[in-house]
Formats: C-alpha cells, sequence, structure tokens
C-alpha cells in the first residue's frame, strides 16, 4: 500500500464515527500483538530443538549422525544426507512424508512446520509485495489521530513484523565494511532524520550458505526501549546493499544534544539468531546541527562494557527525601497517616493518631523522558509507592494521573509514619511510573528503590532490599542528615527484577 497517512483523507467522518474505528483498530492491534508473540513463542521451541539436536558435521566423525550422534555402520544403516541441510542421518532421526515418501531429519521437518503454523510464509511474500508500504489499519489510525509520529515512523513491513532482532550473535561473522549516513535535523519539526543510504562490502552472515541479507538497526542511547527502535527494510543476498530509507525520531533539540546515535547492521536469520555486522555510534554533544551532513563510516565491531551493555532507558524520576525525627514533627492530618504495621513495632494504632517514632516525607516532583507507550507518542503517567517490606494499602501512596505527556510534574507528597532509626536500615521505598490504562492492565514504565541496599531487612534475606547506586546514596544522605530535604534525579530501572549488582 504506497499510499501514507497524510494522503488519507478522513475528513468526512464524524467525531463518533472515528472513536468507534478507532476501538475497531485497538482490537486489531491487541489481536496482531498477540499473534507476535505466538509467532516468537514457536520460533524460540525451534531454537530449543536446534540447540539440543543440531551439530555441525565438520564437529563430528564421518560415521555418527548429525542428530543423535549415533555411530553409523559401513554395510548397514550407514545413513543418508539430508536433501535440504546436507546432514548425515541415521533411519531414526528422519521425518517421512506419506504421501510423496520423501524424507527429511527431524530439525528440518520442525522447521517447515513452523514456517506453517506461524505464517511466516505469508509475511515474506506480503513484505515482498509492499516492501514500502504501511499497514492499512496504521494508516487509518495514524490519520484520525494525527500525531506528530505517525508521520515520522511509517516503518516499513520487515520493521514492523519483525519479532527476532534483539537476539544477535555478535562473534558469527567477521566485521567489514562501511556505511553512509545523512542525518540531518529540523528545527521547526523537531525531527531527526537518519537516510541511511547504502552500505559497502559488508561481511558474509551466514557462512554455510554464503550469503547475507542484510538490513539497519538504529537507537538513540542510552534509550534501549522499543520506542526508541528504528530498522530499515531487508536486502537479500548482497553484501553491498542500497536501502535509501529515512529513519525518524521527534525529540527536542536539548534532548537530542544529550544522545547519541547508535547504528548496527544485521544479517536477518528468519529461524536462528540475527548476525551482528558491525557498528557506529554518533554522538549529538557537538553536532552541527543547522546543515545536513552525509559521510561514509566505517563499521566497528561490538565492544563489550560500552554503552550497549547498560540496562534500558526508561527516563528519570526527580524526589525530594526528608526524614524528620520523632518529637521534631508536627502532627499530620488524617489523609497522611500512614498505620505502622507488625513488621515494624507489632503495634496497632488508630489511623487518627500519629504513631510513634519519625517520619518520613517524599516529594514526588516531576519525571522526564518516559516511555511512549500511546498510539500519539505519549503516556498518562502517573507514580505509586509502598513502603517494604509492608506491600498492603497501609502504606500505599499514588499520584495523580498526568496526561498527554512523557514529561510530567506532579509536585504529590508522600508522608510514612512511625519510623525509628533503626527501622531506615530495614525498610525500603519502592516507587513505581505507570501509564494509566482505562480498558486494560496498567503499563509499567520504571521504577526506583530508595534504601539501605543491604539485601536483608529485620534479619532476613529478601529481594527488594537492592538499592544501588544514587538510590542508595540518597536513603544514606537523609539517614545523616535529618530534617534536611535532599534533591536527586534518579535514572528509571526498567525491571523490578532483584538488581545484580
Amino acid at each position: 500500500m504506497e499510499q501514507s497517512g497524510k494522503d488519507l483523507n478522513l475528513s468526512f467522518l464524524l467525531e463518533h464515527e472515528r472513536e468507534m474505528i478507532l476501538k475497531v483498530l485497538q482490537k486489531d492491534e491487541k489481536l496482531r500483538k498477540r499473534e507476535e508473540k505466538r509467532i516468537r513463542r514457536l520460533k524460540n521451541e525451534l531454537l530449543e530443538v536446534k540447540q539440543k539436536g543440531f551439530i555441525r558435521p565438520q564437529d563430528l566423525g564421518a560415521r555418527q549422525c548429525t542428530r543423535c550422534l549415533k555411530t553409523l555402520g559401513l554395510i548397514f544403516d550407514r545413513g543418508d544426507l539430508c536433501e535440504e541441510c546436507q546432514s548425515r542421518i541415521c533411519s531414526s532421526c528422519r521425518v517421512v512424508n506419506p504421501r510423496s515418501r520423501q524424507w527429511r531429519c527431524t530439525f528440518c521437518d520442525k522447521l517447515t512446520e513452523l514456517k506453517v503454523s506461524s505464517g511466516e510464509w505469508f509475511l515474506e511474500e506480503r513484505s515482498k509485495r509492499f516492501e514500502r508500504g504501511q499497514l492499512s489499519s496504521d494508516v487509518v489510525k495514524q490519520t484520525i489521530l494525527s500525531a506528530p509520529l505517525s508521520e515520522s515512523d511509517c516503518f516499513s513491513i520487515n520493521s514492523t513484523m519483525s519479532m527476532y532482532s534483539e537476539t544477535g550473535d555478535y562473534g558469527n561473522a567477521k566485521v567489514s565494511g562501511e556505511i553512509l549516513l545523512n542525518v540531518s535535523y529540523s528545527y521547526k519539526t523537531g525531527a531527526l532524520s537518519v537516510l541511511v543510504k547504502e552500505c559497502h562490502n559488508l561481511a558474509v552472515g551466514d557462512e554455510r550458505r554464503q550469503r547475507t541479507d542484510a538490513y539497519v538497526k538504529t537507537y538513540l542511547l542510552p534509550d534501549k526501549s522499543r520506542q526508541s527502535k528504528r530498522k530499515t527494510s531487508i536486502k537479500a543476498n548482497t553484501i553491498n546493499p542500497v536501502f535509501n530509507e529515512t529513519l525518524r525520531y521527534v525529540i527536542s533539540h536539548s534532548q537530542l544534544e544529550t544522545r547519541t546515535l547508535q547504528v548496527s547492521v544485521w544479517h536477518h536469520d528468519r529461524f536462528g539468531r540475527n548476525s551482528f555486522l558491525g557498528e557506529v555510534e554518533l554522538a549529538f554533544d557537538a553536532w552541527k546541527f543547522d546543515c545536513h551532513i552525509e559521510e561514509w563510516y566505517t563499521l566497528q565491531p561490538k565492544v563489550e562494557g560500552s554503552i550497549d551493555s547498560m540496562l534500558q532507558y526508561k527516563g528519570e524520576l526527580t524526589v525530594v527525601l526528608k526524614y524528620i525525627p520523632e518529637g521534631k514533627n508536627v502532627t499530620p492530618t488524617a489523609d497522611q497517616v500512614q498505620v505502622k504495621k507488625s513488621f515494624l513495632k507489632g503495634k496497632k494504632t488508630s489511623p487518627l493518631t500519629l504513631p510513634e517514632g519519625g517520619m518520613v516525607e517524599l516529594l514526588v516532583k516531576g519525571a522526564k523522558n518516559l516511555t511512549a507507550v500511546k498510539s500519539g507518542g505519549y503516556s498518562d503517567p502517573f507514580v505509586k509507592g509502598y513502603l517494604l517490606p509492608d506491600s498492603n494499602k497501609s502504606t500505599k501512596h499514588k499520584t495523580v494521573v498526568e496526561r498527554h505527556t512523557v514529561n510530567p510534574q506532579w509536585n504529590h507528597t508522600f508522608t510514612y509514619c512511625g519510623l525509628q532509626p533503626g527501622d531506615l536500615n530495614n525498610v525500603c521505598l519502592e516507587l513505581t511510573v505507570w501509564d494509566k490504562e482505562t480498558v486494560s492492565s496498567n503499563v509499567f514504565l520504571g521504577g526506583v528503590r530508595l534504601g539501605a541496599g543491604t539485601g536483608e531487612s529485620y534479619g532476613k534475606e529478601v529481594d527488594w532490599m537492592d538499592s544501588y547506586g544514587e538510590e542508595k546514596r540518597l536513603w544514606q544522605r537523609m539517614i545523616e542528615n535529618p530534617e534536611v530535604p535532599h534533591e536527586c534525579t534518579l535514572m528509571l530501572r526498567s525491571s523490578m527484577c532483584k538488581c545484580r549488582k
């Protein structure tokens, strides 16, 4: 479909008709994502079969079955070559087609089965037919919403349907070649345009088949989220691919100066691990934004410990933390009083009475660069907080929901009462940021944990006492300097699983 969103005229639709269409498209998108998840699961099953049973012929002796490693005979059961993978297979590792009486090895049979059941053949043919087009539902949705990102992110079918690019085999191919890029920025539209023109003399991605099916992927580091990823289409069987495709980001000039553009080249393997063919990184801190820069860049190998190995960038949260010791705090209002549970003192207190002990006061100021999960390139974020190990309603706090933004300002205060100085090394303040959804579950956008980071709480080992870096230092400053407000901007975690230091 060659028609773009800006060429599609839907002005004749009434408001309620637009809403009805958007609901249908939302359901279609959910079904599409569910199908992508199913295909991804089937591909993972294939990888497991491949890893468990596939052994390259050069790793074995000439008289062994490639699949089960059974020793083959000199006269009987000598084994035969599979026509598809050219591996020597014993009689037990074959699957015979009852109609044609032809056979495949167990791995090739599983590969064919998954190709049919996953619809991979359909996606492949559709990408050939509509290589530069958009899905029709996306065109309609983007036209109705008239969002800035809709005009800048017209991905190809190959980019939209790709689900397997993050599992790369970095050491498989020797990096070689160059990439020609034209990078420009528009102050008027706030759009960064990366024109990927061509590559020259790439490495061979598939040694066995001696071919390279190349595509280019970009991120605006340190953001490694799905929203930061852009991809070109796949150019089959060439080490000198010509793309001439523009990848765009909508980002303010002030934010762009703090980012680095990572451009990497990959070989696409439909049923295996994609192979890394090289990358370049362009820092924008001293970039000349007022001119188009077209240049050949030499592809570099992946460097361990580089910025790519960092946790995914999910944005930043700014808070002000203060501890007020017992006897120096004022009586809070009824809605500020938090009951001190049994894990602290084992005493029941009235919700209208100030519990004994000090008070931790947290001001949630705001966040920036949050992940945009809505179609229009925004989110509806709010912050939720618990004082662990108590994760029930007695310590639960929530800010209001800030609509249509990825840079919210809340200025909302969370108050936790009844804390003795000894409690401060055993509790942890967990803050999570969420996108508010009306008809489905809220979407996790990131989080932080403020605590001592000792791994223990009241003598018990716990996963959530894993504060590190600035999270831990902020909590320590609060303990060492009571009554003093301590402001800090913290990087949001991409997951609230136990941090591996």
